[in-house]
Parts: C-alpha cells; structure tokens; sequence
C-alpha cells in the first residue's frame, strides 16, 4: 500500500456541497479526519470511565456507611470482619480486613507498639485503596487537557488546506471559503465537546477521593481504638 505524502494529506474529500456537520466531516481531509476519529475515541473512553467510576463511588459510599453503622453499633470485631467480606468496593472493607487480621496474629496487641504498627498498616492499606479510587481518572485528565489542543490542531491544518485550496483556484468568494472553514472548526467543537465533561467528571471524582482519604483516615483512628478497647 503506497504511504501517503503530505499532499495527498491536505486534498479535502469532496461529497458534495453541503454544511451539515456530517458532510463536512465527509469533506475534511484525511489527516483532519484522523483527528477527529481520535477524539471520538477520547471521548468515548473518557464517558465510559465516567460510568464506571459512578457506580464505583456509588456502591462504595453504600457500603461504607453500612461498614462504618455496623462498627460504632458495637457490632463484635469477628462479626464485623465476617461483614466486610461481601463489600467489594468499600475502602473501609480493606481497612476492617488488614485491622483485624494483624490483631488477630499477634493474640491481641499488647504494648503501644503493637497499635502502632497496626495503625502503620492501615496507613499503607488506605493508601493503597486511594490508588484503587483513583485508577483511570489520568484519562479524563488527559482528555480534558489535550483535546482542545488535538481538535485546535485539526482547525489549524483544515484552515491552512483552505487558504492553499484558495491560492491554488485563484478564487476569494465566501462561498468558497465557507465550507473549508466550518469543516475544520469542526475540530475544535468535537474538541471541546470532547474535553468539559471529562474535566468536570475529573474535578468531581478528585474531590470524592480526597473526602474518601479524610473517612479512611477517621476510621482508621477509629478502628485501632476499638482494638485496644478489645484487647484490654
């Protein structure tokens, strides 16, 4: 298959006349094409990782509540351990888990070290659920920041291959020059229509890990006081 050269990249494919966003991205040339193709792509996955990280939060704010109920209701730890086993999405569940478990290979912790080195380990468990929160949310950063920039490069080569287009036919009519300038200010609204969702989505899911960080952390101060009560 022959590579194409930089000329064959600026010629506009022709379908027509018309000003309707699909003929124009019919008109676009191919380069021009490829980048909106590319910021189809982004935008798709950027709201596909808006849905997931929706439910995520969701059933994890369910269930942390219910974790955190279960535990100041004075539920007995062993109970409490056996509860969080159904809470898969939960950064509490982990917390509970990794608290429990240690306190129960030591036989119960019987000197001030023994609490820090839980309450070491609770820091590590909540930092590693923090990471959990916040995987794929460098997408919708990325999308949000980089779009505007791919659509903005798009109109630039679509409004250069209009003015060659012009030179090359001699002609100023606005007729002419229209739709060479619509198709690629097509870029930069797929852009930009691209890129605000996925940097409000960013903003708000950020927000939610830093308050899930600040819960894990109460908890967890929580949590080691309920296992020094216990033991003692």
């Amino acid at each position: 298959m022959p590579a194409l050269s930089l000329d064959a990249l600026a010629q506009p494919v022709t379908h027509g006349s018309g000003l309707s966003i699909i003929s124009l991205i019919l008109q676009a040339s191919p380069l021009v094409q490829l980048v909106l193709l590319l910021l189809v792509a982004m935008s798709v996955a950027s709201w596909g990782v808006i849905f997931l990280k929706s439910q995520t939060f969701r059933r994890a704010a369910q269930e942390s509540a219910e974790i955190r109920r279960e535990m100041r209701g004075r539920r007995g730890l062993a109970d409490l351990r056996d509860f969080v086993e159904s809470c898969e999405d939960a950064p509490e569940a982990s917390l509970v888990r990794t608290g429990f478990d240690l306190w129960t290979g030591m036989g119960g912790p019987r000197a001030q070290d023994d609490l820090e080195r839980i309450r070491a380990a609770l820091g590590r468990a909540a930092q590693q659920e923090r990471l959990r929160l916040e995987r794929y949310l460098t997408l919708l950063a990325t999308t949000g920041s980089a779009s505007p920039f791919i659509g903005l490069f798009g109109t630039v080569w679509g409004i250069m291959n209009t003015f060659r287009s012009l030179g090359l036919s001699g002609s100023t009519s606005l007729s002419v020059v229209a739709p060479g300038i619509a198709e690629a200010l097509v870029a930069t609204a797929i852009g930009l229509a691209a890129a605000i969702p996925a940097v409000m989505a960013y903003n708000h899911y950020v927000r939610r890990v830093r308050v899930a960080a600040t819960e894990m952390e109460i908890f967890s101060s929580e949590l080691v006081d309920r296992l020094a009560r216990d033991a003692g």
